[in-house]
């Protein structure tokens, strides 16, 4: 069975549960080593991941974005989160023990629900720490 057949056979026993990224490299790999595959493809993901990125974070202002974590806090108890939007960059000093708590307890929440969770690991180092785009 190839690939095509072994992804199908897959979507169908994982159902809506499966999210594939819409990755592909568009040239033949049977010449490549391995070492050289695994260069390709991890190029290939970053490269889909940067523009993924920079997409979701251009679209950001054309939604609802919250800054504050009370009222980011309400919208994931309520299921309004679209996007999460951790900004990597925000340094958090180490005497804010309680932001960094509330932090990662956002995040485990919206893990613990499946919510789409944006990382910026230098896009944006202006932005607040955790953001959420609402519906």
């Amino acid at each position: 069975m190839g690939l095509p057949q072994n992804l199908t056979l897959f979507t169908q026993v994982a159902g809506n549960r499966l999210n594939l990224a819409d990755i592909s490299i568009r040239r033949s790999v049977t010449d490549l080593s391995t070492k050289e595959l695994g260069q390709l493809a991890a190029k290939t993901i970053s490269d889909h991941e940067k523009d993924s990125t920079s997409r979701d974070v251009a679209d950001l202002d054309t939604h609802r974005l919250l800054t504050e974590m009370g009222q980011i806090r309400t919208a994931l108890i309520e299921n309004r989160i679209q996007q999460l939007v951790i900004n990597a960059q925000h340094h958090i000093e180490p005497t804010e023990r309680e932001a960094y708590d509330a932090i990662n307890n956002v995040i485990s929440q919206a893990l613990a629900k499946n919510d789409q969770i944006i990382v910026l690991r230098d896009q944006a180092p202006e932005m607040a720490p955790v953001s959420a785009v609402t519906y």
